[in-house]
């Protein structure tokens, strides 16, 4: 698979082979790639993240928003996505697997923003998923 880099900071994009050849900066335990401007991938990495409260069946659930600038896109992808907002649940009865695209971070800012406002103002559904099977004897 080809993958390709792109800096968080001046843009430039990286192929497989450039990136390898970048100089390496300790980190915890084991080091990151530098770009030539200084940026550090996987730690400089740009992130925008909020907590919503929802109400589900008179319970309150905290789901995570996250956006986020994600360096590494396939070198396939037509038109690469370097961004992506997720959202996390933080209680296990509330699942979901919500994941949006955006080309720049202008789209991410502003598709993060449209996705807490529709949260807060309970514009989305919620859909029972959970069964319980019960075999009687």
């Amino acid at each position: 698979m080809c993958l390709i880099r792109k800096c968080g900071r001046c843009g430039k994009v990286y192929n497989t082979e450039e990136y390898v050849a970048l100089p390496k900066a300790p980190y915890e335990y084991g080091y990151a790639r530098v770009c030539d401007c200084g940026y550090v991938f996987g730690i400089d990495t740009f992130h925008l993240d909020g907590t919503v409260e929802i109400k589900v069946e008179g319970r309150t659930a905290r789901v995570n928003v996250y956006t986020f600038f994600r360096e590494v896109v396939s070198g396939f992808d037509a038109k690469p996505m370097w961004y992506q907002t997720l959202l996390f649940p933080e209680e296990e009865y509330v699942e979901c697997s919500f994941s949006r695209e955006y080309e720049t971070v202008e789209e991410a800012v502003e598709g993060h923003r449209e996705i807490v406002e529709k949260l807060r103002t309970r514009q989305y559904k919620l859909i029972p998923c959970r069964w319980s099977l019960i075999v009687s004897t």
